[in-house]
């Protein structure tokens, strides 16, 4: 939009085409910037003592729409006083601030309260047909079944372990923070980065929420690398650099999985562990850790050599001179009958070595739930080569671990592509 058909200062709405949707705008002149930022802090500070005081003398001061808000009037007013952001940043924080206050004082003039909604979550949840169950209805019945358990939160890193004991007055329930076995000396020790795990769990859970602790095999230490060079792959893409199967990368995740998990699973704000991150992997009989697993898994499948070269349409002597097809769907039948059996192959493959891991982490913390972060590309053919079948995966955890997005923007009659998103929730339930 033009700026000269903008008169400056103010608020202005924005139609998108078909007008199918509206956003209040707000407009700044660069020029005096400073001054406006000044003129938004004075009429927050004013708005928001106004609305503390409306909500201490009504009915609202338990409820739980207006607590939201008052807390997080209170974390950003903090931050406008301790941190030095952008012009930019501190126009947007601000004037989404007095959104919160248009929003809680709506509320207030619809009259209905919400006093018994809190989100915080101390006791771990049941997992039931893939389903959460909190602790039954009736406490004098301890066969009833508990209510459906919706858990919600924020993966994070600085910000979030900073922010811990206000998040659950945000909503937040469930926060996940990742560890992984670059947390461990060359002695196979754990650093002081790996003993705090515990202490933030303890934080986490006395201001109500659950931590889902995400294990990070593929914070893989340097040091290991630099003792064997040809654990990693030069040419690797995504998280899982390293030979998964290479004896070096299983002494190190093994060591990491069974000094962490001792060391936090008793610990009552323990929500679950997550086996991996976004995990994709196709070197499956690329090395020479997995090329006899790949042999294997031929013999097993095809029975004979001459069986397999009839559908390759090749003239391999054994099982143990068949290549690993290169990365990419091939031309011709022949060649995609090859690339499937690969295809296949790499699944399994990497979803053994998480049962593995979910093995090592059952054996030591039978009752908590475990899952992997596995992504939503089953639908997207072009990511056939990144070793992921779902059901294969769920099979394994007790969770079906989810890591999908649904981005903003025109898509048909929404507002969002949605299409993914519940394609995926539906499979994986």
């Amino acid at each position: 939009v033009p700026a000269s058909l903008l008169s400056g200062v103010g608020r202005y709405t924005a139609f998108c085409a078909g007008d199918v949707v509206s956003r209040v705008l707000r407009m700044f002149s660069i020029e005096d910037s400073a001054a406006q930022i000044e003129e938004l802090k004075n009429a927050l500070q004013k708005r928001a003592v106004a609305l503390r005081s409306e909500v201490a003398a009504s009915k609202f001061e338990d409820d739980a729409y207006t607590r939201l808000a008052l807390s997080i009037l209170e974390r950003f007013q903090k931050q406008f006083d301790t941190e030095q952001g952008t012009e930019e940043w501190a126009r947007l924080q601000l004037s989404e601030c007095l959104q919160v206050i248009d929003e809680a004082e709506a509320h207030i003039a619809r009259g209905r309260t919400f006093s018994n909604l809190d989100p915080r979550q101390t006791v771990r949840p049941t997992v039931k047909s893939g389903l959460l169950l909190g602790a039954p209805q009736d406490s004098g019945d301890t066969t009833a079944p508990g209510r459906p358990v919706l858990l919600s939160g924020y993966l994070g890193w600085g910000s979030v372990l900073r922010d811990l004991e206000v998040l659950g007055d945000f909503g937040v329930s469930l926060v996940q923070v990742e560890k992984g076995p670059n947390q461990m000396s060359e002695q196979f020790t754990l650093t002081d980065g790996a003993d705090g795990i515990g202490e933030m769990i303890t934080r986490a859970n006395a201001s109500g929420l659950m931590v889902d602790l995400l294990l990070s095999p593929h914070y893989f230490p340097d040091w290991a690398v630099r003792k064997d060079p040809d654990v990693v792959f030069n040419e690797a893409t995504g998280w899982t650099k390293f030979s998964i199967t290479h004896p070096a990368a299983q002494k190190v995740i093994a060591s990491w999985l069974r000094q962490v998990v001792p060391l936090v699973k008793e610990l009552p704000g323990l929500f679950a562990f997550c086996l991996s991150n976004e995990p994709t992997y196709s070197w499956s009989g690329r090395d020479p850790h997995s090329k006899p697993e790949w042999t294997a898994f031929l013999q097993r499948k095809h029975g004979t050599i001459e069986s397999l070269n009839q559908l390759y349409a090749t003239k391999y002597g054994s099982f143990g001179e068949v290549t690993v097809p290169p990365l990419g769907m091939p031309e011709g039948g022949a060649a995609k009958r090859a690339y499937y059996d690969w295809i296949r192959f790499n699944q399994e493959f990497f979803a053994g070595w998480h049962r593995w891991m979910n093995d090592i982490v059952k054996g030591l913390a039978p009752e908590i739930p475990t899952h992997a972060k596995i992504m939503c590309n089953i639908f997207d053919p072009t990511t056939l080569a990144n070793g992921i079948d779902p059901e294969l995966i769920c099979d394994i955890t007790d969770l079906a671990g989810n890591d999908c997005w649904s981005y903003p923007g025109a898509y048909h009659e929404y507002a969002y592509n949605w299409r993914l998103e519940e394609m995926w929730y539906d499979l994986l339930h």
